[in-house]
């Protein structure tokens, strides 16, 4: 279990320092090095949906903690916990986005859409000195990604909210992951428009009383 929502393709560090986190190193070390991470909120609950991933760098340390690099893969329903202790085991069902009935137009059309609703985010953000995370890697890895691996890294790099995020992992449709990305991120930069409007508004009242 973890605080954040992984995604397909991230990259993450992590720490093995409880003894139930070594324990299940030292497996996985014997047996393969992959290995499930679900989210868990703030309220102790496990999502059903996470993201296996693979191990690629790990050093052991002279008191038995392990610092690993691991890269996100697949991702899996969890139909059934098989035991909690000393760490969850589950029975998992591996999840693939189902082929739509959309075109590869179609596709293309919605990554541009969320694209087009990023840059307003940026620009709004950037008149409102708020920096957002990722965005000069968008225009360069729109044409590099599949519609589903884009609207993985949409997910990862400009999603705040860890619900909505969960929501988006869980869905098996591309096309609807994308138009969901596009209105939250359509919302988003309106209400960035709106405080840019009142700073606009305060400003120029300001200008006017001196």
């Amino acid at each position: 279990m973890y605080p954040s929502v992984v995604f397909p393709g991230a990259t993450l560090q992590l720490q093995a320092f409880e003894f139930r986190y070594r324990i299940m190193m030292h497996t996985l070390l014997q047996q393969g090095l992959e290995f499930g991470v679900i989210y868990c909120g703030k309220n102790g609950r496990m999502a059903d949906v996470g993201c296996i991933v693979r191990v690629i760098e790990c050093e052991r340390l002279s008191d038995d903690r392990f610092f690993m690099t691991c890269v996100g893969e697949s991702r899996f329903r969890v139909i059934e916990v098989v035991r909690t202790k000393p760490y969850v085991i589950a029975r998992i069902q591996i999840l693939n986005d189902q082929p739509g009935f959309e075109p590869q137009d179609d596709l293309g059309s919605l990554m541009q859409q969320v694209q087009q609703h990023l840059k307003n985010v940026a620009m709004l953000s950037d008149k409102l000195n708020q920096k957002l995370r990722g965005n000069h890697q968008t225009e360069q890895l729109l044409g590099m990604h599949s519609a589903a691996s884009f609207s993985f890294l949409i997910a990862r790099l400009f999603i705040d909210d860890r619900l909505e995020q969960q929501a988006l992992l869980q869905m098996d449709d591309t096309a609807q992951r994308l138009a969901r990305e596009g209105m939250y991120l359509e919302r988003r930069s309106k209400y960035l428009a709106a405080i840019a409007a009142i700073k606009d508004a305060f400003e120029h009242l300001s200008c006017n009383e001196k």
